[in-house]
């Protein structure tokens, strides 16, 4: 799962491939600092700062977007870590999903 933008997702290979695309197309330049790996055994929790600037109808533009990752990952046979979930947003979804989750139900549930 690639979250493209906090309400929206791509799911599947097909889609998450486009959603990669998509956004090599719209960025001119993405930095990442302060990496940091969670690693309990074959899978990773993967956090790091970044901050981009996109490309906006065929120009270049002046406003940088930034955001923390919350990637998961897994370790393959081959030795290679291959993302289960790319979430380049990190725990800003929760504002998200808790105004979405609390306007459908009319309350405050978790879900879990």
């Amino acid at each position: 799962m690639l979250l493209v933008e906090p309400d929206r997702q791509a799911v599947g290979r097909a889609a998450i491939g486009d959603g990669f695309v998509e956004l090599a197309r719209r960025l001119r330049f993405l930095v990442v600092d302060d990496r940091v790996v969670i690693q309990p055994g074959n899978i990773a929790l993967h956090h790091a700062r970044w901050t981009a600037r996109y490309i906006i109808d065929g120009a270049p533009s002046t406003e940088e977007v930034s955001g923390t990752t919350a990637d998961m990952l897994t370790l393959q046979a081959d030795g290679r870590w291959v993302a289960v979930v790319n979430n380049p947003w990190g725990g800003d979804v929760l504002d998200d999903w808790v105004s979405l989750s609390y306007s459908r139900r009319g309350s405050r549930r978790s879900g879990l």
